[in-house]
């Protein structure tokens, strides 16, 4: 299950992070970026699914995408936080269970006319239970 996410640099998400739980609502006022942040999803998922540049064509351009806050970069960056509990997901290392736990980063650059994705990282945890919580290693 996808924990949070974190923006930066995307429409009016400047430096955002937004947990979530299964079942999530979104209220706010007009213009306080509910739908940025549904579309952020629909952003990701197509510029690695599909081709960057049709993502942000699909939007109006690089300028309608990233934030325009004085002294930003002019990248767009998504950080995934994934948890799995202990009914979702179990890893078996040495024939024991164990949790995995991930964050994955999307980075999304613009140069000369043309956008590209400028990082893309995955790391993951695998979390041991002790006696009485789980304890990450950093795989």
């Amino acid at each position: 299950m996808i924990a949070s996410i974190s923006f930066k640099n995307f429409k009016s998400l400047y430096d955002n992070e937004v947990k979530l739980n299964r079942f999530c609502v979104f209220i706010g006022a007009n213009g306080s970026g509910k739908s940025n942040i549904i579309d952020a999803f629909k952003f990701a998922r197509e510029s690695l699914l599909n081709d960057v540049g049709a993502a942000v064509g699909k939007r109006f351009g690089w300028q309608q995408l990233y934030s325009k806050s004085p002294g930003r970069k002019k990248e767009i960056r998504f950080q995934f936080f994934f948890n799995f509990s202990e009914n979702e997901s179990h890893i078996l290392i040495d024939k024991e269970k164990r949790l995995l736990s991930s964050n994955y980063s999307l980075e999304i650059g613009h140069s000369k006319n043309k956008s590209f994705i400028k990082s893309e990282k995955l790391e993951s945890n695998i979390l041991k239970k002790d006696e009485t919580n789980y304890q990450s290693k950093f795989i």
